[in-house]
C-alpha cells in the first residue's frame, strides 16, 4: 500500500487530483488498477489516506519536538 500512495502523491503532484486517473496512479506504482481497488474504493479514498499520513506525520513531528524541550508544555 505505501508504493500506491507514494505513485498517487507523485501524480497528483504532477497533474492536479482532477485530472489524475486510477489508470496513472496503477501505472506509476507498477500495478494493475484492480489492485488499487483491494486497498481503496475510489480516488478520493486514495486521497484522504494521502491527508491522513501527512497529518498524522506532522503530529508526530510536532510530539517529538515537545517530547525533547525542556519548557513545560
Amino acid at each position: 500500500m505505501p508504493e500506491i500512495l507514494e505513485a498517487a502523491l507523485a501524480c497528483f503532484g504532477e497533474k492536479g487530483f482532477a485530472a489524475t486517473r486510477m489508470d496513472d496512479v496503477a501505472a506509476k506504482a507498477g500495478i494493475t488498477k484492480g489492485t488499487i481497488y483491494l486497498y481503496f474504493d475510489s480516488k478520493q479514498a486514495v486521497f484522504k489516506a494521502l491527508a491522513r499520513q501527512s497529518a498524522g506525520a506532522q503530529i508526530a513531528a510536532i510530539a517529538e519536538q515537545v517530547k525533547a524541550s525542556d519548557t513545560p508544555s
